[in-house]
């Protein structure tokens, strides 16, 4: 017969210091149980805390051989098999304060020359899992009712999550606890239905908050996300793969499809000191049809039309690649967009450009009030542009727009933090010395009949052209146009 244990307490006076709902100030009662069945060969343990766990588990040579743990008041059942199962339902889990406290433990265990950490052990054999959190906090955020399946496969773990926000498939090799444990299936692999996070709320003018997760000794990681948003802000779809780095990791691929525009590339994400700062670089390639389908997702407005859209860009920022933020971004953009309708945008300050290059507004003021002009969208042919971020600017180095009638160019400066503007731009339109061409004309009607009409009202003229040259500055919403001088090629 075994030898029985059997320890009951309120637990007054004791302070327990887990992470919530298990802490515990000294003062408060928990009623609390412990009962040893001590065999010859191994011993049984049973505890409960209160109404929020209690477990059952069995030990061998003061080792943990097989265990249950149970959240709630059902009972915990002993496993046929040696590993450890979690089940029941958790009121509140925070990851980031059980990161901090496993994360000292492990410190500890380091400081005392440990081959295996304590906490180690039981994670390693945690298999057959299903847990239910009525409330998740994961980097500050609450995901709501969150439902975990978790199996154990010798090397690495592979599960389910799913609540509101996200839903998918997750895999976790054991040697992101311990690197001597990486194999060839050593992977991450998050394979996602849907990842929509909350917008960050960043205070204006703060500093953007940057995880800590470091890019060394990671092992490689593949993501496939088919829905990603941030906030309202729809990301589409992504594949991304990323394989170690002696500094951290090397970017293999990124594809993702917005709308109809796709973004292809590659890039690093490094640590060149180590506990110093993370930076990630990427170079992307922009192709596609109707980009204003992109701009919808990102920028909540269409802005405009197109029938095919081209680009690059370069860019780099502080932190990991899920760390991008408008504000620290650094980089160069080139972009080309053929055909299509400017329209009217209520998008964020980089959408509200498009109002600074307002060229109904320009036509009013050049030409007088025609009412036939569409009131929500211009014609254009092609737009192009070559831009670079810093420091929360977007410098406009050159843009060109083409409409059947008018061509503007414009550089200048774009603040994102204050939403204003400094632009020069110069708008070239075609006239003889005592007619404008109806401005009608660029409401809808196709680039060549524009021109077929253009050559027979200005015959040998059709060439001549005037160009009107502005100052544009303030709030992007309302800028103020400035006539700085007139230029006329005309005899």
């Amino acid at each position: 017969l075994p030898i029985l244990v059997d320890l009951h307490s309120n637990l007054e006076g004791v302070a327990i210091d887990l992470p919530k709902p298990f802490t515990k100030p000294e003062s408060s009662k928990v009623p609390f149980s412990a009962l040893f069945g001590i065999h010859e060969d191994y011993t049984d343990v049973w505890v409960n805390y209160g109404r929020l766990m209690n477990t059952h588990v069995r030990l061998v040579d003061d080792e943990l051989q097989k265990g249950a743990v149970q959240f709630g008041t059902k009972k915990a059942k002993l496993p046929s098999k040696d590993r450890l199962t979690l089940a029941g339902e958790l009121s509140y889990l925070d990851y980031d304060e059980w990161y901090d406290y496993l994360d000292a433990l492990a410190t500890e265990d380091e400081d005392e020359d440990e081959d295996d950490s304590s906490w180690q052990r039981p994670l390693k054999m945690l298999d057959d899992s299903s847990l239910r959190v009525e409330q998740l906090v994961f980097s500050g955020y609450q995901w709501g009712v969150t439902d975990f399946l978790i199996y154990n496969h010798e090397t690495f773990w592979r599960g389910t999550i799913d609540n509101p926000a996200v839903s998918g498939l997750v895999q976790l090799p054991f040697s992101l606890m311990d690197p001597t444990l990486a194999t060839s299936a050593s992977v991450i692999s998050l394979q996602m239905g849907r990842m929509h996070f909350p917008d960050s709320e960043e205070e204006e003018g703060a500093e953007p908050e940057l995880s800590e997760l470091s890019p060394r000794g990671l092992p490689p990681v593949e993501i496939q996300i088919e829905s990603l948003k941030v906030g309202d802000t729809d990301l589409g779809s992504w594949l991304v793969n990323l394989e170690p780095l002696e500094q951290g990791m090397r970017i293999n691929s990124i594809n993702a499809n917005l709308g109809e525009t796709w973004i292809t590339g590659e890039g690093r994400w490094i640590q060149p000191v180590v506990d110093g700062p993370s930076v990630t670089q990427v170079d992307l390639a922009i192709s596609g049809k109707d980009i204003g389908k992109a701009f919808a997702g990102l920028l909540g407005d269409p802005m405009l039309s197109s029938r095919e859209s081209s680009g690059k860009a370069t860019l780099s920022w502080p932190g990991g690649p899920h760390d991008f933020y408008m504000s620290t971004a650094d980089g160069d953009i080139e972009l080309k967009i053929v055909k299509g309708r400017l329209y009217e945008t209520d998008a964020p300050a980089i959408g509200k450009l498009w109002s600074a290059i307002n060229l109904e507004h320009l036509l009013r003021r050049l030409s007088g009030d025609f009412g036939d002009i569409s009131k929500s969208e211009i014609v254009y042919d092609d737009i192009s542009s070559v831009m670079q971020i810093k420091n929360n600017y977007l410098k406009l180095e050159e843009l060109k727009m083409k409409t059947p009638l008018v061509s503007v160019r414009a550089n200048g400066d774009l603040n994102l933090a204050t939403s204003t503007v400094q632009m020069d731009m110069d708008v070239t339109i075609p006239v003889t010395p005592s007619l404008i061409l109806p401005a009608a004309l660029i409401a809808g009607l196709p680039g060549g009949v524009v021109a077929l009409l253009m050559e027979k009202i200005l015959g040998d003229q059709f060439d001549k052209l005037t160009t009107f040259q502005y100052r544009v500055t303030g709030d992007v919403e309302n800028p103020t146009f400035v006539e700085k001088n007139q230029t006329s090629n005309l005899n």
